[in-house]
């Protein structure tokens, strides 16, 4: 009786964690924020809005995401004296692996 309670727990547990990690592949994006005329943007907010993920532009405009589902995700850019963009990007596509975002001044 203890061992097949056991074993029914055990097999339980096992289906769970392997329901809970599914496929999901998780991403690493790296980009560039950069104002029209190229010069880098320090500073600069990249927010994942359905994660409530953010991360900002280092000294050189560049932003490391990690950790990112691999699905389509709404992103926001934005920095002070500049316009925001908002745009969906998919993160399961390969070539999504690098993101460039230039803003223009207000």
């Amino acid at each position: 009786m203890r061992k097949s309670l056991f074993l029914g727990l055990l097999f339980g547990i096992i289906s769970l964690t392997s329901f809970a990690g599914g496929n999901a592949k998780v991403s690493k994006v790296e980009g560039t924020i950069t104002d029209r005329q190229g010069n880098p943007l320090a500073g600069a907010k990249v927010l994942v809005k359905d994660l409530q993920k953010v991360v900002y532009t280092d000294f050189d405009g560049n932003f490391v995401l990690e950790d990112i589902a691999a699905s389509e995700h709404q992103i926001e850019v934005s920095h002070l004296s500049f316009e925001e963009i908002e745009t969906k990007v998919d993160f399961s596509q390969e070539d999504n692996s690098f993101l460039a975002f230039q803003l223009r001044s207000r």
